[in-house]
């Protein structure tokens, strides 16, 4: 597993390392955002199929309920960012790791400040090649291109999937309050389409109105 130091993150506007795609092009890292709006969608799935759809014995899903795990939709508009902007759209099952058991409700409700929660990334949609290129060969996230369009009904936004023509996803969200500004870091994991590794990418995240 391929661990990024947990304070990688600190004085990232001093320590920026260029890294070489194979496309001869380069980008700085870490990966900055400096402007985003983000949709998400919480559902609940039964506690075993969740748990089938993770690739290690080493994590567990967090519970709702006794029987009941969480899933995520979330989309992002990516209006500024160091990569140039894009659409991204992922689906990730929230997790513990370094435990056999999650207890319902809680690990839920303290998110980022309950010991190994972290999320699973199972499946992640792009807008433009090169956010593809650079989840594939920077952070190993199975990224892969498609259409992504948000659509405004009064206090409702819808978010649809598209690729090759076909729809794939869409899912709609009533629209809250701005977030309180806040500051976290989360642990993201994923298996490399490339080499089968599972890889652990620490986001340092601070949002708000």
């Amino acid at each position: 597993m391929k661990t990024l130091d947990p304070h990688f993150f600190d004085a990232a506007e001093r320590r920026v390392h260029p890294l070489s795609l194979t496309d001869g092009g380069s980008v700085d890292f870490p990966l900055r955002s400096y402007e985003a709006r983000m949709t998400a969608l919480t559902v609940t799935i039964a506690s075993d199929r969740a748990a089938a759809l993770l690739p290690s014995p080493h994590f567990v899903p967090v519970r709702l309920t006794p029987r009941r795990a969480l899933l995520l939709f979330v989309a992002v508009e990516y209006t500024r960012k160091c990569i140039g902007p894009y659409r991204e759209v992922f689906v990730a099952i929230p997790v513990l790791r370094g435990t056999r058991w999650s207890p319902p409700l809680l690990p839920a409700l303290l998110e980022m400040r309950w010991p190994g929660f972290g999320l699973y990334l199972t499946h992640i949609a792009v807008t433009t090649e090169r956010a593809r290129a650079v989840g594939w060969e920077i952070l190993s996230f199975p990224k892969f291109l498609v259409d992504i369009t948000f659509a405004d009904h009064g206090r409702c936004r819808t978010c649809t999937v598209t690729e090759n023509g076909t729809s794939i996803l869409s899912f709609s969200v009533a629209k809250g309050e701005a977030w309180r500004a806040r500051r976290g870091i989360i642990d993201v994991y994923s298996l490399s389409p490339g080499d089968n590794l599972l890889y652990h990418v620490v986001y340092e995240n601070w949002s708000g109105p």
